[in-house]
This record gives C-alpha cells, sequence and structure tokens, in this order.
C-alpha cells in the first residue's frame, strides 16, 4: 500500500491525480514523481511568466534535465528542449588567429541579413591583419562549443567629455539562437567593459530594422540625433590626400 499512500500524500501537496492502472505502473510514477520534486532542492531556478490568461510556473532541475510545468493548479512533466538551458552552456572569449575563417562566416552571414553583401570584400587575411586588436577587436560567442555568434568593437574617445567610448562595429547572433538571451549577453560582456572603463556604449543600426530598433529601446538605449555621419573615401579621399 506504499505506493497507494504516496499519491494521496503528494494530491494533497499539490499534485494531480494519477489513475492508478496497476501497483507496478503506480508505483514507478510515484518514485518518478517524488524524485523530480527531491530534484529541486539546491541548484533548482524558478521562473515565473504570463502566458494568454493563464499563470504558470517552472521549476527547471539542471541535473537531470527535466521541467515540472503548473497551470491554474495543472501540473505536467516534460523534458526540457535544447534551447531551455542555452544560456547556462552560452560561453564568450576573446578571437585568436585561427577563428579567422569562422569570423569570416558569421559576417558574410550578417551582410547577408543586412542586405549588404555587395559591399561585403572581408577576407581571413584581413581579420589577422586589423580585427584581433590592431584596428579593432572582436569577441566569439560558443554554445558549447558551437559558435553562434560574434561581436566586433574599438574603443572611441569624447575630447569634451574626457571620457573613453566603446562602440561596437558589428552584432550578431545566428538566427536559428535568437531569443534566447544571447544577444543580451553579448552586449552585456561590453557594457561590462565599458561601465569599467569609465565609459559607454555606442553603435549604429539601420532604420529599417524594427526587432532590433526596439531591442534596443528595451534596454534604455537612445538615439542620438544631433550629429550626422560623413564619410570620405575613394578618389574624394585620395584628392584630399594629395
Amino acid at each position: 500500500m506504499w505506493f497507494t499512500t504516496a499519491m494521496f500524500g503528494m494530491a494533497a501537496a499539490g499534485w494531480p491525480a494519477v489513475l492508478l492502472l496497476g501497483p507496478a505502473l503506480a508505483t514507478a510514477m510515484a518514485m518518478l514523481i517524488m524524485a523530480v520534486r527531491l530534484s529541486k532542492r539546491g541548484n533548482n531556478e524558478k521562473r515565473r511568466y504570463r502566458g494568454g490568461n493563464q499563470q504558470h510556473s517552472h521549476t527547471t532541475c539542471p541535473k537531470n534535465g527535466w521541467m515540472i510545468t503548473s497551470a491554474q493548479g495543472l501540473s505536467s512533466l516534460r523534458r526540457i528542449a535544447p534551447q531551455d538551458s542555452l544560456m547556462q552552456d552560452f560561453s564568450i572569449r576573446a578571437a585568436i588567429a585561427s577563428d579567422s575563417p569562422l569570423i569570416v562566416s558569421l559576417l558574410r552571414e550578417l551582410a547577408e541579413y543586412e542586405k549588404l553583401l555587395d559591399r561585403f570584400f572581408l577576407t581571413e587575411e584581413q581579420v589577422g591583419r586589423d580585427m584581433l586588436g590592431a584596428a579593432c577587436h572582436c569577441d566569439l560567442g560558443f554554445v558549447r562549443s558551437q559558435a553562434v555568434g560574434l561581436v566586433s568593437w574599438y574603443w572611441t574617445y569624447k575630447s569634451f567629455g574626457a571620457r573613453r567610448g566603446l562602440f561596437i562595429e558589428d552584432l550578431y547572433v545566428r538566427p536559428q539562437f535568437r531569443g534566447q538571451g544571447l544577444g543580451k549577453a553579448l552586449l552585456a560582456h561590453l557594457a561590462a567593459r565599458a561601465r569599467d572603463a569609465g565609459g559607454f556604449l555606442e553603435w549604429q543600426v539601420l532604420d529599417w530594422n524594427t526587432p532590433s530598433i526596439e531591442f534596443y529601446k528595451s534596454l534604455g538605449a537612445r538615439q542620438v540625433g544631433q550629429w550626422l555621419n560623413y564619410r570620405l573615401e575613394d578618389e574624394h579621399l585620395e584628392r584630399l590626400a594629395s
């Protein structure tokens, strides 16, 4: 009768009723549910969100990969999808010379997304020459060992305010990994660097890229509207320089 007592005890604690289809099945289900409840101790992470008119609560058990989902008093058990744990496996490191092919590949994907492939001329040799600290820096984001994005950046300086600025040249997360907080994590990584230097973050965004604009606004970023960007290049640069 142990399994019957266990079932009634868990029902009183808020667990859903289980149809007793036989002692062996009921015992196995009772042990599974109790094991999940015990696994909530330690490093569990709890979060709440609202979906539609229902309130949901999740308890993640990273060690065994299960999640208990409750909605309006009804509980269920499901396996955590890979994206549920992306952040705990996410890491950022500075690019090195052997990353040059990867950097070119990621930036080509970004150029394609921004509809600027006709302006993309970057080579692996140029990455090694310029993007590993000489002209700018590049940091790569990984989920486990898989490259999922990058950010390239360099320092600027505002003489009137005597402040260093960290300008973000490229920020990219591969489409299949978006919506998981990885882009925000890359920005937070640079925000900490800018803060430690007593400076600020700055970047540009294409005017049609509404999702990115809304994301930046949600972080508290504001558009700087007083200044216009100018560029001098090609024969005009040559004429002025001669």
